[in-house]
C-alpha cells in the first residue's frame, strides 16, 4: 500500500514523505485473528476485515514512529528485523493506546415502527425510548443536541436536512465503538424482543409502511445518517413497552457487556433468532436449529446430549422419538437433502405421527427453552391482542381450537 507519512508535530501544509510497503496478508490475518480473540470484546462483533483495515490504518498513521530505520533505503527484508527494538516498543504503546484496543464509543440511533415506548428504559450500553426523547439518552453528545429534532427520522431539525423524513415510534439507541457493533447489538436487543410476543403474533405481519436506516451522533457534533431497510418485520400490532420489560432489558445490557463465553454464546443465540424473525415460516427452521446449537454449545454426542438439554431447558417429558424425528429434518435441511423443510421424508413422518406442524412445534420449544436459559424469570410474555377474539370464535364453532404442541 501506498500512502503519506507524516510526524504528528509538523504543520498541516507539511506533505509528508512518500511510502510504499507490501502487506502479508496472511500474516495481517492472523494478526488480526489474535486481536479478535484477545482484544476489547468489541472485535468479536467486527469481521476479520474490519479489523485488519484499522490494523492497516495504525501503521499508516504510526509510521513515522519508526521511519528512521527504514529512510531513505529501499528494503528487501522484513520490518521485524530490521525496525529497532525502541522502536517497536513505541509502536506496542501506541497499539495499546490506539481506537483498535482502546476505542471510542459514539451512540447510534435506530428508528423503530411497530413500537410504542410507555416508559423509557435506559442503560449505559443501551436505550429503547419515546421518538422525543433522544436527549435523555446519557451518551449524547451535548455538542448536537442542538441541531437534533428527534421526532423524525434523521433527527436533525429541518433548516439542516431538508431531504426525506419518516416519523419512528420509537428509537433504539446504542453505544458502541463502531457501527457493525451497534448492528450486531441491535440484532440481538431486538431478537429478545421478538420472544416477548406470543407465537402467533410474532410471526403475523401487516403491509404497514415500515423504514429504517440509522444516525450516529458523533463526539465532534456531526452527525452521520442513512435509510435502510427496516429493522423488524412490519409487525400487524405494535409492541408496548412497559416498566414490566425493564427486568428483562436490564439482563440484555448485562449480557452485552459480558466478556464470559456462555453470554457470548446467548448473544449469538439472540441473533440467530433475529435472522430468523422476517422469513417466511419454512425458511425460520434452521435458524431456530442454530440459535439452540448456540445457547447449548458444543456437544460430544449431538443428539442424545441435545435430547437431555433440549428436555432439562423445557422442564418437560418429551419421548425422544419425537425428538429424534425433528432433529432427522434439520440434518436433512442443513446438510442438503432438503432445500425445503418440506422435502424431508421425516416432515411427513412427524406431522403424521403427533398430528402437529414441526415447522411450530420446534417455534415453541426454542422461544421458550431460550426465554428460561437467557432470561429466566424476567421475560414477560405479552398476550395476543387478538386472544378474546380468537377464543370467542373457536367457543363458537368458527374457529378451530388450538392445535396440540410439543409443550402439551
Amino acid at each position: 500500500m501506498s500512502f503519506l507519512s507524516k510526524r504528528p508535530e509538523n504543520p498541516l501544509h507539511h506533505m509528508g514523505l512518500g511510502v510504499e510497503i507490501y502487506c502479508n496478508f496472511t500474516k495481517l490475518k492472523i494478526a488480526a485473528l489474535r486481536a479478535r480473540s484477545n482484544g476489547p470484546a468489541y472485535l468479536k462483533f467486527l469481521a476479520v476485515s474490519d479489523i485488519t483495515s484499522m490494523l492497516q490504518k495504525f501503521v499508516v498513521d504510526n509510521y513515522h514512529i519508526f521511519v528512521e530505520d527504514t529512510y531513505p533505503r529501499t528494503l528487501n527484508d522484513s520490518y521485524e528485523k530490521i525496525v529497532s527494538p525502541i522502536s517497536k516498543m513505541k509502536l506496542s504503546k501506541a497499539l495499546a493506546e490506539s481506537p483498535v484496543f482502546n476505542p471510542i464509543e459514539e451512540i447510534t440511533v435506530f428508528p423503530l415502527v411497530p413500537f410504542q415506548v410507555k416508559d423509557d428504559f435506559h442503560s449505559d450500553i443501551f436505550s429503547l425510548i419515546k421518538p422525543e426523547h433522544i436527549a435523555s439518552v446519557p451518551a449524547v453528545p451535548r455538542s448536537v443536541i442542538h441541531n437534533l429534532d428527534s421526532k423524525n427520522h434523521p433527527p436533525i431539525k429541518a433548516e439542516l436536512w431538508n431531504g426525506r423524513t419518516e416519523p419512528p415510534n420509537a428509537w433504539l439507541a446504542i453505544l458502541a465503538p463502531a457501527k457493525r457493533v451497534s448492528l450486531r447489538m441491535r440484532s440481538a436487543i431486538l431478537g429478545a424482543l421478538s420472544l416477548t410476543l406470543s407465537q402467533h403474533n410474532r410471526y403475523m405481519f401487516s403491509e404497514r409502511h415500515m423504514f429504517g436506516g440509522f444516525c450516529t451522533l458523533k463526539n465532534d457534533g456531526t452527525t452521520l445518517f442513512s435509510f435502510g431497510d427496516s429493522h423488524t418485520p412490519g409487525l400487524a400490532n405494535d409492541v408496548i413497552l412497559t416498566k414490566d420489560d425493564h427486568g428483562w432489558l436490564k439482563v440484555m445490557s448485562n449480557l452485552l457487556k459480558s466478556q464470559q463465553k456462555n453470554d457470548m454464546k446467548k448473544i449469538k443465540s439472540l441473533e440467530y433468532i433475529y435472522r430468523a424473525w422476517p422469513l417466511d415460516e419454512q425458511e425460520r427452521f434452521p435458524f431456530h436449529w442454530m440459535a439452540l446449537d448456540a445457547v447449548f454449545g458444543r456437544v460430544q454426542q449431538p443428539t442424545q446430549e441435545t435430547i437431555d438439554k433440549f428436555k432439562s431447558a423445557l422442564s418437560i417429558s418429551i419421548d425422544d422419538k419425537r425428538f429424534r424425528l425433528l432433529r432427522n429434518i434439520r440434518a436433512d435441511v442443513i446438510h442438503g437433502r432438503a432445500p425445503d423443510v418440506y422435502d424431508s421424508p421425516a416432515y411427513e413422518k412427524y406431522f403424521s405421527g403427533y398430528e402437529c406442524d414441526p415447522i411450530d412445534d420446534l417455534e415453541a420449544a426454542t422461544s421458550k427453552i431460550l426465554s428460561n436459559e437467557i432470561f429466566g424469570d424476567t421475560l414477560r410474555i405479552r398476550i395476543d391482542p387478538q386472544s378474546e377474539l380468537i377464543s370467542r370464535a373457536q367457543a363458537s364453532g368458527d374457529l378451530p381450537p388450538k392445535p396440540p404442541s410439543i409443550l402439551d
